[in-house]
């Protein structure tokens, strides 16, 4: 499903044209002085492209298919200014509005419906005059146009296992469907429509009680709040670091807001001439036949991290570490972490990655809107929310293998092979009295050890406080915000499972021996041609 601004809370100061374009949260009326829509093209009917076939000797031809091709939307305008300054200064503004790639476009007659779209051309104007009309255009990939709320359902009350959606959108929607396993495992999740198409995930043949190598669940913790509960579970500012002898451990957590969403963040940094800001420290509790420390495991958490918008937001400074930490000899041993560190003026940060006695640098853009930690807006139900990357530390024997924000690095070492880690510590850091960073934040952290082979379970596909996400119109498969193509079946039929307009009914399959019954989700958007 589409990432939009939401524009549901907009008000226009001024009284707009019937068809003044919105673009990306903003009408361009409002941002320009001068600037007016006088009329748009390419809203309405949409041509099909058919494909047809001629045979010798017969008369017509063969319908093959047919499919909407991609649309083109021409918007004609005026631009007034004062003087040549003004017109200049406009029209400058006019380009970098419009510069943004498959722009979220929406008409003040149709506010409630959006296209996306890329500009593709503009028109020379008339040289040497400071009142002028003119043309630009936007190539629509996608042609259709979307709801802008996006619809939110359960399954049916009376078998809380069927979907019952009457769909009012006039053209087909591909959903995106959802499980969260409450307690205990789950090996297989299916959903079938009422046309009998299938989209399956895990593996139906999955059972609970034969005797594998376990994956066990040692914490599982949403930082939704940071109540008595939670901190009990966490030692606060008596943690290890890396990178600096200096760091004081100081300060306090909280949560707050962010979007729709809470994250853990430094309450207070406290003070210090260098690095200093407050850490938690997980124990690793004792697996189900006892056993203290994983060699073999997955970390993962996901965290919002960002310089915010104001001119000054270059000068914030700030630091993040995730590290995993192996309590057998003193000094503690990093056996792997992360630390993510803003020390200087700009957009740029330095990732650094920890692994046994190597340390491995490369630079990380922390801008506000960034691609690995930033603040993209979207509609959830009138509400913003901001979807966070998960990022993972996964070692399997001898090889450790880090996925920050999508960018994968492996190392191998033979002397990590029964390397154990005990204890998990988490850190937010402030340089001196520099401005800290506008968002520097956790969302959840997930610790699974693996290979437990005294525990007689199988390692299922799903386990308790974990989500995974279809969604229909691309394919993509997640598991806890984590790509995860290897869960979908072969025979999938993404390209056939949709809503038609009318009733739909789709059914929920999971394993018959797990404990609970997931909790299933669906969202949509309308589609209109």
């Amino acid at each position: 499903m589409y990432d939009f601004i939401d524009v549901n809370e907009y008000q226009s100061g001024s009284i707009l044209p019937s068809e003044a374009l919105m673009i990306n949260g903003e009408y361009i009326e409002d941002q320009i002085q001068g600037y007016r829509t006088l009329y748009v093209k390419g809203r309405e009917m949409l041509n099909k492209a058919v494909t047809t076939q001629t045979v010798e000797s017969r008369d017509g031809a063969d319908f093959r298919y047919s499919r909407y091709p991609e649309r083109t939307i021409t918007v004609g305008y005026v631009l007034e200014a004062a003087d040549n300054a003004a017109f200049r200064a406009a029209f400058n503004q006019l380009n970098a509005i419009l510069s943004v790639d498959q722009s979220l476009l929406v008409f003040a007659d149709e506010s409630d419906k959006f296209f996306r779209g890329t500009l593709s051309g503009i028109e020379d104007v008339t040289p040497g005059r400071n009142t002028v009309r003119g043309e630009f255009s936007f190539i629509c990939s996608d042609p259709f146009k979307y709801s802008l709320q996006e619809y939110e359902a359960s399954p049916n009350e009376d078998d809380g296992t069927t979907f019952v959606i009457d769909y009012k959108g006039a053209y087909k929607s591909f959903p995106t469907l959802e499980a969260t396993i409450d307690t205990g495992d789950c090996g297989y999740i299916a959903f079938l429509n009422d046309n009998a198409h299938i989209i399956q995930l895990g593996d139906p043949e999955e059972t609970e009680g034969e005797s594998f190598p376990a994956s066990q669940t040692l914490f599982n913790q949403s930082f939704t709040s940071w109540n008595a509960s939670a901190a009990s579970d966490w030692g606060q500012n008596s943690g290890d670091v890396a990178g600096s002898s200096a760091w004081v451990q100081v300060g306090s957590v909280k949560t707050m807001a962010a979007g729709a969403i809470n994250i853990l963040t430094a309450g207070n940094y406290g003070s210090g001439s260098q690095w200093h800001g407050p850490t938690i420290t997980r124990v690793l509790p004792a697996d189900a036949s006892g056993v203290v420390g994983s060699a073999n495991f997955r970390m993962q958490w996901k965290q919002l991290m960002s310089i915010g918008t104001s001119k000054t937001a270059g000068n914030e400074r700030g630091i993040f570490q995730m590290m995993l930490i192996n309590t057998d000899s003193n000094p503690h041993k990093i056996v792997a972490g992360v630390s993510i560190m803003k020390s200087t003026g700009g957009t740029k940060a330095t990732k650094r990655i920890y692994v046994g006695n190597s340390v491995y640098a490369t630079n990380i853009d922390l801008s506000y809107h960034n691609g690995s930690f930033g603040w993209t807006i979207v509609n959830k139900n009138g509400q913003n929310f901001v979807p966070v990357r998960t990022c993972s530390i996964e070692k399997k024997g001898s090889t450790i293998t880090f996925n920050i924000a999508g960018t994968k690095q492996s190392y191998t070492d033979p002397s990590w092979e029964n390397l154990k880690v005990h204890q998990v510590t988490i850190a937010f850091g402030q340089y001196g009295s520099q401005p800290t960073l506008f968002t520097n934040g956790l969302y959840y952290a997930k610790f699974i050890a693996d290979n437990c082979t005294t525990w007689q379970d199988i390692p299922n596909k799903f386990s308790a406080g974990d989500t995974v996400t279809v969604d229909c119109s691309s394919a993509d498969i997640c598991l806890n915000g984590l790509p995860s193509p290897e869960l979908g079946a072969l025979g999938n039929e993404y390209e056939d499972f949709y809503l038609s307009p009318g009733p739909n009914q789709i059914h929920c399959v999971w394993s018959d021996w797990a404990k609970s019954r997931p909790n299933f989700k669906l969202r949509y958007r309308e589609v209109y041609l």
